[in-house]
Parts: C-alpha cells; structure tokens; sequence
C-alpha cells in the first residue's frame, strides 16, 4: 500500500510538473493583454497596471504583460467582445466593472448583456468594491437624510454602475437623484462635478476617490453622503452611515443586498470561455503570488491602493446566490431600475 501511494503521489507531482512546463513553454516569449472595461485612471484601471507591472514574473514563462482599455458603454462592450471574440488561449485577460456581471438581473429583459456568467472563468478580485455616494461641497444635498428633501444632479455612464443606482434608490428609498446620462467614463463625470456641471456622484469607488483625488477628502472638497454594501469598508471613516440602514422593510433590505452583491466582488479579473485548466490554474497562482510579491506590496502603498483580495471561490459563490436569487425579487430590481417617470 505505501509503495502504491508513493508511485501514485509520484505520478501526481510528474503531472504537476509536466503541466507547469507546458505552461511555461507555451507563455514564453508571449504577451498577455489585460483588457480593461474601463476608462484609463479609473479604480479598475489603477488595479490592472499595478498588477501588470508585477504577475509577469509569477506566469511560468515570464510573459509581457501590457494593458488595453475599452471603455464603451460602461464595460458591457468589453464584457460582450471578452466572451464572444477574444482569444481563448489564457492570452487575453478581462477585467470588468464590478456591476457588469449583474446587468442581466438589474435590468432584466432590458440588458444588453451577450454573455453567459457561468461560462467566464473568474480568476482573481485584488479588493472588494467600496463604494460611496458623495455631493460637492456647494450643494444643499450635504447628508443623506437631505437626499429625501433636496434634488442632487448626478451624472451617469451607459445603464449599470452610477445611473442604476441612482434609478433604484430614487424608486427605492425616494433619494432625489436627477441623472444627466451619457458621461464616458468616471474621469469625466469627476471633472463635471469639479466644474459644476453636476453636484455629486451617486457611485464613487473609494479606491478612486482615495488615488485620484485625495485632496478632495482631504481639504473637504466633498460630502461623504452613505457607503453601499452589507459590510462597512475598513477605510471609510466610521461617521459614514451604511445605506442599509435606510432599508424600512424587510423587502427592501432584501432587494439593497441584491443589488449590491456586487460590491464584495470588487474589480473582477477573468478569462473567455475555454481556455485550457492548467493556464487557468497557473494564472489563479500568479495573482495570488503577485499580491504577496514586497514589491507589489511596496508599489500599492506607494500609491495608496488598498489589496484585500477576493478568491475565484467566494465571487463564484457571490454570483451563483445572486443568480439563484427568487425571480421575484429579481423582477422587482430590473422594475426599480427603470427611469422615474418624471
């Protein structure tokens, strides 16, 4: 029996090894694309080039590593293009919008989603998603019980992220959220907002507002008006109210937790449909190599970027208890992210 185990445990570990050698040979020489869904300078884009600068070295192989960005309609362009056209040989990697994968239970026959979820292959999340709704500091709106009296002009990217939120929580909780769609990207909305155009975000990743602009948390620039999510982010001051304390009925809770499941996935990495297991493993390890590489490590305090990573294990379970979630409750989302009528 032991001879049997050892000859057993030895084929194993000679398969391992065969694996990572074709691995190896296959990545040499090689560039892998991280292809971002966002604009350049967002939260996600921050991620995917401190990333990029460092997992070359934990591919076997050592591959170049470089990043693309393809921003179009919020991400679903690049969320579509990664499941339909991109190469399914482990050399092209996504990264989407943390809301881009929901699109199907947020707006229900009205998405525009072509891909199937269970068929991408979910490979890393270097941090959870947290999120806060803010309004400048010359606008009347300066808490959120002053969203339920005063209208706070936001603006809006494509159908998902910040004019969903702010559908839902107007149609929801009665936030007085007027949306000024069509704004490319974060970048554009932030500059909006600086220039008085608009008044405030009602989706603001903290990992942006934290590297790009610092100075507006710093010298009071904004007010920090309620943080989505079940769990309260460790960095966010502790005197910012979570939304789901807003939730007056059990329903209503319900269809917050639903809509912001989202946000403990984070910034979603991931491969097209039928790339091969063994690249697949091998890229899962480099990530999780990368995010205990001192240099990485240095580099994100560098540039105050927080990693908490999330595994391809608990965003799978996120999104198998999203998409298992009763059709009723799913129906009452996609009915609450509509326009308000006025």
């Amino acid at each position: 029996m032991l001879a049997a185990a050892l000859t057993v445990t030895g084929i194993a570990a000679g398969t391992a090894f065969a694996d990572e050698s074709a691995v190896a040979e296959f990545y040499s020489g090689k560039t892998v694309r991280f292809v971002v869904g966002t604009r350049v300078g967002s939260g996600g884009d921050t991620y995917a080039r401190l990333i990029a600068d460092h997992i070359g070295k934990h591919i076997p192989g050592n591959p170049n590593v470089i990043v693309e960005n393809m921003p179009a309609a919020g991400g679903l362009v690049q969320a579509n293009w990664m499941y339909n056209q991109a190469d399914r040989d482990g050399t092209v990697v996504g990264l989407t919008r943390e809301s881009i994968p929901f699109e199907p239970i947020l707006l229900g026959d009205a998405s525009k989603a072509e891909f199937k979820l269970d068929e991408l292959i979910w490979l890393s999340s270097p941090n959870m998603f947290p999120n806060v709704a803010i309004s400048w500091h010359t606008s009347d709106v300066k808490t959120v019980g002053d969203l339920l009296e005063n209208e706070l002009i936001v603006g809006g990217i494509g159908q998902t992220g910040s004019t969903n939120d702010a559908y839902v929580l107007r149609n929801l909780l009665g936030f007085k959220y007027r949306v000024i769609n069509g704004y490319p990207g974060p970048s554009e909305i932030d500059l909006a907002v600086e220039n008085g155009e608009l008044e405030g975000r009602a989706t603001a990743g903290w990992t942006g507002l934290s590297t790009r602009h610092a100075d507006w948390l710093r010298d009071g620039k904004i007010n920090i008006l309620y943080q989505t999510g079940a769990v309260k982010y460790p960095r966010i001051p502790d005197d910012v109210p979570s939304l789901m304390d807003f939730a007056k009925t059990d329903e209503q809770r319900a269809i917050l937790e639903l809509k912001y499941g989202s946000n403990a996935v984070g910034f979603p990495f991931f491969f097209p449909p039928e790339v091969p297991q063994e690249r697949v493993d091998a890229v899962r390890k480099a990530f999780e190599a990368t995010y205990a590489d001192p240099e990485f490590i240095k580099a994100a305090e560098a540039q105050h970027v927080d990693v908490f990573p999330v595994s391809h294990q608990e965003m799978e379970a996120v999104y198998k208890k999203a998409y298992e979630s009763p059709q009723e409750l799913r129906d009452k989302l996609a009915e609450l992210s509509k326009p308000p009528a006025d």
